[in-house]
């Protein structure tokens, strides 16, 4: 059932299937700092932060006028960047994705110990669910979709200053929903959502994760 999920993961490299006893609500959750867990609560794209197996989730607070789609831990276990669309004050928490009924989606970061929402860029509403990674403590990776294109196509976002810059195209028409960077820092791998579920591996310029 709904309520009798449980969060487990598998420790390399002694293979050794972990779980916490707290409930979770959500199917998307990313790894936090120090053995911590980030997730949102149930549809309504409120952000929760498990800080131990054996804890209980917090909320991380964001303005109740978003609902978080996506997220991801910077690599030094600071912030959290976040895809959150802006809720139209008509519409059911339930409808929760980005891109959903044509609310705008925004880019930003918070602290991971909690405080306030810094927005770094706004993109036109309707645009698909936009992926996200860290390329580096100053530099966002994204995946985005603009209406005027044909196909999708890989991002930097500059933190703090939200200069956006195009690194790469995607060479084919899908919805791209996540995107991850190797340990050399030279390939995305961008995760689409198409009749075939496919993976794109890209050689990079300009990473440096």
């Amino acid at each position: 059932s709904e309520s009798g999920r449980r969060l487990e993961y598998i420790e390399f490299p002694s293979r050794q299937v972990v779980s916490a006893p707290a409930p979770i609500w959500a199917d998307l959750v990313e790894p936090g700092s120090s053995g911590s867990f980030v997730s949102t609560r149930d549809r309504s794209g409120e952000l929760v932060v498990l800080d131990s197996l054996n804890g209980a989730w917090r909320t991380l607070v964001i303005p109740d006028s978003l609902s978080a789609a996506n997220f991801a831990t910077s690599p030094d276990g600071r912030w959290l960047a976040i895809v959150a669309a802006v809720k139209k004050s008509s519409e059911s928490a339930a409808v929760y994705r980005a891109g959903v009924g044509g609310r705008r989606l925004l880019v930003g970061t918070v602290p991971f110990s909690g405080g306030a929402l810094r927005v770094l860029a706004t993109f036109a509403t309707g645009e698909p669910e936009i992926g996200l990674s860290w390329a580096d403590d100053r530099t966002l990776a994204l995946t985005r979709w603009p209406d005027a294109e044909e196909t999708p196509s890989l991002w930097h976002l500059m933190i703090p200053d939200g200069e956006l810059t195009r690194v790469a195209t995607i060479p084919a028409a899908c919805t791209p929903v996540s995107v991850g960077l190797g340990d050399s820092g030279r390939m995305a791998t961008c995760r689409v959502d198409d009749f075939r579920s496919d993976i794109w591996l890209m050689m990079v310029p300009g990473l440096t994760r």
